[in-house]
């Protein structure tokens, strides 16, 4: 049988917990993990949390050990390792400003040519290196700025 885990927070932790639950642009999987924290802090279960969030056991597991090792650091996504990615915020600002502008006139993207305004080597890897381009797409992401 596994290991009974417990959080209890002192209550000055559970108002941190509660002020970076609030913030609006928390990633989901951390808004997630923080609430893991809370149910158990609120006397729940790990299975009862895991139902409630809809992941295993053993993550839950594993993120209120982690939590209890190191606190709230512990909770966000590491890094990810290899390349960052090539498309810029200021292409994908001005995709969004070319996707609002079409919608207002009717027309109806499809995921293949958005790609291809974000970056043709973008479209490449998802559609596959033999993809056709959608007719008058633009390859070069700069020309859309």
């Amino acid at each position: 049988m596994p290991k009974v885990i417990r959080v209890t927070l002192p209550p000055e932790q559970r108002a941190e917990l509660n002020e970076r639950a609030r913030v609006r642009t928390l990633a989901p999987r951390l808004r997630d993990r923080l609430e893991m924290v809370r149910l158990s802090d609120l006397g729940q279960t790990i299975p009862q949390i895991a139902r409630q969030l809809g992941v295993h056991e053993q993550i839950v597991r594993k993120y209120l050990k982690a939590f209890l090792d190191s606190g709230f650091v512990a909770l966000p996504d590491h890094p990810v390792p290899g390349r960052p990615p090539t498309v810029t915020p200021a292409a994908v600002a001005a995709l969004g400003h070319l996707l609002d502008e079409a919608a207002a006139q009717g027309h109806t993207w499809t995921t293949s040519s958005c790609l291809v305004r974000l970056s043709p080597t973008s479209h490449s890897r998802q559609c596959g290196a033999g993809a056709q381009r959608p007719k008058g797409a633009l390859g070069n992401p700069q020309k859309v700025l």
